[in-house]
Formats: structure tokens, C-alpha cells, sequence
């Protein structure tokens, strides 16, 4: 396979070769469009949570203080690029900037990869596909790792390619590079990557195979793959204890992870609408066959990372954010202009039309039948905690914030983002009994309960509280009864965030404590209501408890009874030494013993040291509750006055 086109027809050198010095100047104007389009309106919306989370990373004072900083389930590569750029300034637009120029670069990358596949104007046309895609777009604006992993992905199926074809060291090297960078981006490039090399060993198969070729050079290829693999598996050694925690993280989440439900045909319309493939669909499955003579290296792209999350989803791939397809999705565009240069082989060779207008007829309608979702794109809001904190902000009687619900622990961090910057006077408290909650220890939940001045609830939900409570139900949980609006209370409706407010902490907890057993047990305990205490073993009472772990995890457990629906509270001492990781978890199980539930719902509650509680609700069908105590990674965790408590 070469760079540019086959040797082209008469017909093609009619139009082709008249066209082809332009090819530099369209690519230019491509280029510069697809800027525009990610830099218009850069801090527009306001950030979520997981952009909220690469600002904070990036205002940190060291990238040491930041790669000890990554979450369990995130690779550190895209915080490390926002961090170094973040001379540019700490305002939504600044964090952002990073994720345009990769998805600015990402029109580069794939015309790149389709024109040395599909040849000059196929790139030019996967080129515009990219850049007025709403999906691209939109990831090009979200201070999150996709924008960076769809660009090193489709450079390292470029360097894959080359290094299929030549087999120079250059190539190899090149190859390895990329893999360790999309690595060190997100955990799902793995699967992208053992796509990638298993196209590479076809290519190795398929040069074996040829009988004009002697063994040295085929041995030759097959050292240059192996040495790719090997640099990129050994780039990761440094984050190998980070690695193992993540795996630690997902055995634990597939624990209760079930099979995705009814209704194939309406959820896979809906997740690929989210890719904003649709309009490009006839071009992707016309590109196909072509793709299937010429390109091998996409059916390996799409295939096995598909069959991955499969796997590691255990079934539910239709029902997981569109996101977390971006893996696959510069794939599609390649596809797009395989399917434009298939058209236009077919109009050259059936009615003698030079190839260059048919591209350009193509790619004007992609632009066209992609207008309807940019329109679309450009309206769609982010949740709004940027709105949330200047309600607060405004009210200057505000003594304290309480998030509660589900999510509440990354609601606390999202809202304090922006308090942060324009009111540090007013504190936060996490009421959701999550990972990071501090409301359900005694000294926290009494102090909550005296500070003075007006207390504002506030939950992460899709809708309006009004709506939700006409339902019987929020996304914050299952409503016991409706939840009316106490008299003296006042309601904010943002995108993806209530606010309630109340005349004080305790009116606010009251509210709530019906229907929010973590908001009970932080009222209850505001009040120094005695808790009542869940029988466990006598070894649980005594401590205190250390476990050591060399790799694999060490768990320490307890099971006792516990009733569905019933309020409860996990409090200890625990802190993490060496390399390990400690955890404290609580699961719930039916008759059978079968996972049912398991708490806290973001992979357990991680020890920093000194006093940790967490409040949750069992759910029906418990007959039991077990109390775990894990250290993974190699290292050690020490644990005491670890208890279970019921919530009156």
C-alpha cells in the first residue's frame, strides 16, 4: 500500500490530476474549519464532573502531587497535558483548550490514515466527516481523556499500517510510541491495541506465506513486532501499582454488574445516535467492501475491541454512554471515506465521471446531512454547577451546602469547584454517605447541625425535583412518599442539578431524612441519636486489624443479618501504608448469597487515614450484609473500631 492513489485511469487523470495539487489547500480549509467549530464558544457551558476533575488535577502545584492524584479508573496522560498547558489560565474555556487542538488534530490524523488506505480524496472526505461530526466535536470541548485517545488511536493505526508494510525499525519504534501514549490515555485502549497487533501478526502471516519470501526477512517483521510490544508493556512499568488497583476496582464492580435488558433494536438505534453516525451510515457500509480488499487493519479495529466490552461489561454494551465507544468511532470515519472513494471508483468506471467532482459532491453532502445534529449539538447544555454555585453565591444568607442523593460525594466536588473560586466562605458537606462523606461521624453531623444561616440541599439529577416527585421518584433514589416543598423553602431547577433551599441545616435534614437513609443517619446523629448496633463476630469489635498484600488482594470479612430497606452506617478507622491500597466495603445479598447491592457505589470507600463512615440503604430482597476489609497493590492497611450500625 502506498501513500497516495493507484496509477489513475484516463478518466481520473482528466479530473484527478487537476485536483490533486488542491489536495494541500481543501485539507488546509478543512482544517482551519473544524478549528473554528472546536474553539467557538470554548467556555460556554459549564464543566461536569470528570472536567471538574482534570481542572482540579491541573491546578495542582506538582505532577507528582498530580499522578498521585489520578482516580483508580483513570490513566494519567490526559491530566498531564492539561497540567502542563495550564499556564493558559484556570477559567472552563483555558481547561478545554487541550481537548480542542487534539480534536482539531484528529482531522489531520484521519485523513492521514484514510488517505494512505483509501487514497486522497477518500481523506479528504473522512477529513470533513470528522470535522462537522457532532461527536468529535463535542468531545473536542470536554476537558475528558476521549478527544487525546481518538487521536493517538488512529496515529497509532497509521504507525501500525506503516510498520505492517515497511517493517523499518523507524516504523516499529514509531508504532510502540504511540501504543505506550494511547496506553497511558485510558484503560480502553488496550482493546485497541490488541486489535493492532493482531492485524500486524495477519500482515506477518499473509508475508510468511508468500513464497517468494526467504525467512530472514520475515523474521525480521516478527522481531520488529515483538520489540513494539515488549517497549510498550515495559513503558508501563511506572503506573504497573496503579494498573493492579484499577483491576482490583472492576473485579469488584463486575461482582454486581447484571446482563443488559429488552428492547435490542431501540437501545442500539439510540447508542449509535449518540456516535452521530446515522447520517454517515450509507457511506460506512459502502465503504466496507472496499475496506474488506484494501484495509483489513478496520474489520480488526472494530471487531475485537466490540467483543471486548463485551466481555467486560458482561453483556450491557448498548446500555454504556457513547463514550465509551470512542474506541472505535475514528474507525467509522475511515469507513466514510473508504465508502466515498468506492462511490467514486463506481462513477469513473460505470459512466466515465472523474472521481475529484464526485468527492466533492460527497463530501458537501456529508456536511449537509450533518448540519441537523450540529444544530443539535450546539444547544445541548452540560450539567450546571457553574449555575449551581452562583445561586448559592447569590444568596447571602447561605451558611452551608449539603449534597445528597447518588452522587453526591462528586456533586460535593463539582459545586465547591466554583464556590471555591468566587465564595470559600460557604462549606460543603458530603450528606450522601459516599466515599468521601464526612457528615456521618459524630463530630461533623453535630457541628452541621449548629452552624447557622440558610442550608441549600443540592443534588445531581437528569430533571427537575418537580417532575421527579410527581413520579414518586428522582434520580437521587426511590421515594417512600411524594416529598412536598416545606413551607419556607425555595427550589432552583438547573440542568442536571437541584437546589433546595432551607432556613437552616437542621430544616434541610429533616426534609430529607424519609427518604435519603444517609441524610437520616446524618440528622440522626446531629441530634446524638443513639445508633443501633448490627451484631458482628467478636472479632470485629476487638481490632485492631492489619493486612499485608503482595499483589493479590487481602480481605478480611464479617456477615450479618440486615433487612431489606433499612438505613445503615459502616464506621471505622483505617489508613493505607507502602504501596497498598486499602479499602472498606459493604455488600448485600439475597437468600441465595447472590450480590445484590454494594457500597459504596464508586468502588468502596478508599482509607486516607483516620476516622471513615459511609451511610446506605439495603435494597430489597437483602437478607444479609457482609463488611469488607481489602488491601491490594503491595503494601498494607490498618483497620479499627470497625462497626455496623442501624439508623433509627
Amino acid at each position: 500500500m502506498v501513500e497516495e492513489d493507484a496509477a489513475p485511469s484516463a478518466a481520473a487523470a482528466r479530473g484527478g490530476r487537476r485536483f490533486r495539487p488542491a489536495v494541500p489547500a481543501l485539507f488546509a480549509a478543512i482544517l482551519a474549519a473544524a478549528a473554528g467549530l472546536r474553539f467557538y464558544e470554548l467556555g460556554g457551558r459549564s464543566l461536569w464532573v470528570d472536567e471538574i476533575s482534570t481542572a482540579e488535577a491541573a491546578g495542582l502545584h506538582s505532577l507528582g502531587a498530580l499522578l498521585a492524584d489520578v482516580p483508580a479508573n483513570r490513566m494519567p496522560l490526559d491530566r498531564v497535558l492539561a497540567w502542563s498547558l495550564h499556564f493558559l489560565g484556570e477559567g472552563d474555556a483555558a481547561v478545554r483548550v487541550p481537548n480542542a487542538i487534539c480534536g482539531t488534530l484528529l482531522v489531520a490524523a484521519v485523513f492521514l490514515l484514510t488517505r494512505r488506505l483509501f487514497g486522497s480524496k477518500a481523506g479528504l472526505v473522512a477529513a470533513v466527516a470528522v470535522a462537522v461530526s457532532p461527536f468529535a466535536i463535542w468531545y473536542a470541548q470536554d476537558a475528558s481523556p476521549y478527544s487525546l485517545l481518538m487521536l493517538l488511536m488512529t496515529l497509532q493505526a497509521w504507525a501500525a499500517h506503516r510498520a505492517a508494510q515497511f517493517a523499518r525499525l523507524g516504523d516499529w519504534l514509531l508504532f510502540a510510541l504511540l501504543t505506550a501514549l494511547a496506553l497511558y490515555t485510558h484503560y480502553d485502549a488496550v482493546l485497541v491495541t490488541i486489535a493492532l497487533f493482531a492485524y500486524v501478526a495477519f500482515e506477518l502471516v499473509r508475508f510468511g506465506r508468500r513464497p517468494s519470501n526467504r525467512w530472514r526477512p520475515v523474521l525480521t517483521r516478527v522481531l520488529g513486532a515483538a520489540t513494539a510490544g515488549m517497549l510498550a508493556v515495559l513503558a508501563l512499568a511506572p503506573w504497573a501499582p496503579a494498573i493492579r488497583g484499577f483491576l482490583v476496582y472492576q473485579s469488584v464492580a463486575a461482582e454486581v454488574a447484571g446482563p443488559s435488558g429488552a428492547d435490542l433494536a431501540s437501545r442500539l438505534f439510540w447508542r449509535f445516535d449518540g456516535l452521530a453516525i446515522w447520517p454517515l451510515a450509507v457511506l460506512i457500509v459502502l465503504g466496507l467492501p472496499l475496506a474488506a480488499r484494501r484495509a483489513p487493519i478496520l474489520f480488526f479495529w472494530l471487531l475485537i475491541p466490540l467483543a471486548g466490552l463485551l466481555l467486560i461489561l458482561h453483556g450491557p454494551l448498548l446500555d454504556t454512554p457513547a463514550r465509551y465507544l470512542a474506541i472505535i468511532w475514528p474507525a467509522l470515519a475511515v469507513l466514510t471515506g473508504a465508502g466515498a472513494g468506492a462511490v467514486a471508483g463506481f462513477a469513473e468506471q460505470r459512466f466515465e465521471i472523474a472521481t475529484a467532482p464526485v468527492a466533492a459532491v460527497l463530501a458537501a453532502a456529508v456536511v449537509l446531512v450533518s448540519v441537523p445534529g450540529l444544530l443539535q449539538w450546539s444547544s445541548e447544555p452540560k450539567d450546571d454547577w457553574r449555575g449551581a454555585a452562583a445561586a448559592v453565591q447569590a444568596d447571602g444568607s447561605a451558611g452551608l451546602v449539603l449534597t445528597m442523593g447518588a452522587g453526591s460525594d462528586w456533586a460535593a466536588g463539582s459545586i465547591s469547584h466554583y464556590l471555591d473560586q468566587t465564595d470559600p466562605g460557604v462549606p460543603v458537606f458530603d450528606a450522601g454517605g459516599t466515599s468521601d462523606n464526612r457528615a456521618v461521624t459524630d463530630n461533623v453531623a453535630a457541628a452541621i447541625g449548629a452552624l447557622p444561616g440558610a442550608a441549600w440541599a443540592v443534588f445531581a439529577s437528569e430533571r427537575g425535583p418537580s417532575d421527579l416527585r410527581a413520579e414518586n421518584r428522582a434520580a437521587t433514589g426511590v421515594f417512600t412518599h411524594p416529598a412536598g416543598k416545606p413551607l419556607g423553602f425555595s427550589e432552583i431547577d438547573l440542568v442536571g442539578v437541584t437546589l433546595l433551599r432551607g432556613p437552616d441545616a437542621k430544616a434541610v435534614l429533616d426534609w430529607a431524612s424519609p427518604f435519603l437513609p444517609a441524610v437520616r443517619a446524618t440528622a440522626a446523629l446531629s441530634e446524638q441519636k443513639a445508633l443501633a448496633k448490627v451484631t458482628l463476630p467478636p472479632a470485629a469489635e476487638k481490632g485492631p486489624f492489619h493486612l499485608d498484600s503482595t499483589g493479590p488482594p487481602a480481605d478480611r470479612t464479617w456477615t450479618a443479618p440486615a433487612a431489606a430497606a433499612t438505613a445503615m452506617v459502616a464506621r471505622f478507622q483505617c489508613k493505607a501504608g507502602g504501596d497498598g491500597d486499602a479499602r472498606v466495603y459493604v455488600s448485600a445479598h439475597d437468600a441465595r448469597g447472590a450480590f445484590i447491592g454494594l457500597y459504596p457505589d464508586n468502588g468502596g470507600y478508599q482509607c486516607q487515614g483516620g476516622a471513615g463512615a459511609f451511610a446506605f440503604a439495603t435494597p430489597p430482597g437483602t437478607v444479609k450484609v457482609k463488611l469488607w476489609l481489602r488491601v491490594t497493590g503491595r503494601g498494607s492497611g490498618d483497620f479499627s473500631a470497625v462497626s455496623l450500625a442501624v439508623v433509627p
